[in-house]
């Protein structure tokens, strides 16, 4: 499927009015990501950070977009924040198509491991 400009259209004008909605910045970072609007969609991760920085879910979709841009030493560090705010979705992690290209990384494999229930 084709990426589209509509998401980031809805969240612009949703930002216009909530100019200070961390998880608006978080969502829209992702769809930037794959219209290749690498830069702007990293400014998006951070300033949802930066509005929220111990949101679990703010640090989780951040991970999740760096994973796509290809920063995978980032996104663990990401994803290990984010699971130190709360995020311990051990099944939702290991199978989240953001993080595919990290699959057989060892350090993804130990953070899954690590959350995992025995």
């Amino acid at each position: 499927m084709k990426p589209t400009r509509r998401p980031c259209i809805l969240i612009n004008k949703y930002l216009e009015v909530n100019p200070n909605e961390a998880r608006a910045y978080s969502l829209g970072a992702s769809p930037l990501a794959r219209l290749g609007e690498r830069e702007h969609s990293k400014q998006w991760s951070e300033q949802a950070i930066a509005l929220a920085p111990n949101d679990p879910v703010v640090l989780y979709n951040a991970a999740c977009n760096l994973a796509q841009l290809g920063e995978h030493d980032s996104a663990l560090d990401g994803l290990e924040r984010s699971i130190a705010a709360g995020v311990a979705v051990s099944d939702w992690i290991k199978h989240d198509p953001d993080f595919e290209s990290l699959r057989d990384h060892p350090r993804f494999q130990a953070i899954v491991r690590r959350i995992t229930p025995s």
